[in-house]
């Protein structure tokens, strides 16, 4: 199926089933990443602007309760190994057209640098596919460093061809023949498993893990939270005015509860300088968020200084007046 359609054309209803998933931070969304999701998928405005592929859901697992994704305002896509078609069209649409940062995390092992080789360059399947990924590791000199201990396991298939490998990756990856068999075809004996080393990125405590990946997203330069200004500003200014009406309304009930009365007394209070040139003081919102709260700025709709101005609004409105002339004006009119 897969040669037919490299040397002809695509199969449109040919489905593939979900194999990973998709962890919206902020809305705890996951959403399957079958053939007919990817495509129907859109990316929502300003939610997060990076995406982890964890080759593990145990690793998906310790990030969310960590609640790393809302740290860092990062999407998790949780594999189970390779990642599929699907996916990989997702995460080109993210870094070609939307410019998302896409980062990996896998085992120091030839499978887990595979997985990423395959996560960013072209293969047989997708000839022309390509993506900017930044590759958090686990790298096996940096795993010995960090004194993780190796562990020992069989190989039973070649290296994968393309995989570029340093010295210290040769020497545990190819690791030592381990078992041969004789090849007819061949008039000679072949190596059939080699025994060989790896480290698992499993063998990172928790805390371990977390303290891993945040040290990387910072040497990446990848733990800004988005901040769009303007959209904070609108935010907080949409909750000053439903606490303006609020207030206004807890005020007027306690003296007389009529909707007309409350929509005079607000067009009245609504043309006080104060309440038309508002502006929101934003500088707390954006240090909290450049302190990597796990807080997404939609979170951030009220400021102290709300209350404050709102209060001083309200002092200058003789309300027992305006229910008197207000009734006054009603009965006057039976």
């Amino acid at each position: 199926m897969t040669e037919y359609q490299r040397k002809f054309e695509e199969l449109p209803q040919l489905y593939y089933k979900p194999r990973e998933n998709l962890y919206e931070p902020h809305t705890q969304n996951e959403i399957k990443l079958g053939t007919r999701e990817v495509k129907s998928y859109y990316f929502p405005e300003l939610l997060y602007n990076k995406i982890l592929y964890v080759e593990k859901e145990g690793l998906f697992d310790v990030l969310k309760a960590a609640q790393i994704p809302e740290k860092y305002d990062m999407a998790i896509i949780s594999g189970e190994g390779y990642s599929t078609t699907a996916t990989r069209n997702l995460l080109l649409r993210a870094n070609k057209h939307t410019n998302y940062k896409i980062f990996v995390l896998h085992d120091a092992d030839p499978a887990g640098y595979d997985i990423a080789r395959t996560l960013k360059e072209e293969t047989e399947r997708m000839p022309e596919y390509s993506i900017d990924l930044i590759d958090l590791g686990l790298k096996l000199e940096e795993a010995i460093e960090m004194g993780l201990t190796l562990e020992d396991f069989s190989r039973k298939e070649a290296l994968p061809k393309d995989l570029v490998l340093n010295e210290v990756e040769k020497k545990y990856f190819d690791g030592e023949p381990e078992n041969e068999k004789y090849n007819d075809r061949k008039n000679r004996y072949v190596t059939t498993s080699w025994a060989c080393k790896r480290i698992e990125i499993s063998v990172l405590k928790p805390e371990d893990l977390i303290k891993y990946v945040e040290r990387k997203l910072q040497e990446h330069g990848a733990t800004s939270k988005i901040i769009p200004e303007e959209k904070i500003k609108a935010n907080l200014k949409s909750t000053f005015d439903s606490h303006a009406t609020n207030s206004i309304n807890a005020k007027i009930d306690n003296i007389f509860s009529l909707s007309n009365l409350k929509r005079d007394i607000y067009d009245k209070v609504s043309k006080e300088e104060g309440f038309k040139n508002f502006e929101p003081d934003i500088i707390p919102v954006i240090e909290e968020l450049q302190d990597n709260t796990v807080a997404h700025w939609r979170d951030f709709t009220h400021v102290p200084a709300m209350d404050e101005t709102i209060n001083k609004l309200l002092e200058t409105i003789d309300f027992k007046e305006e229910v008197i002339k207000f009734v006054t004006e009603k009965l006057s009119k039976l």
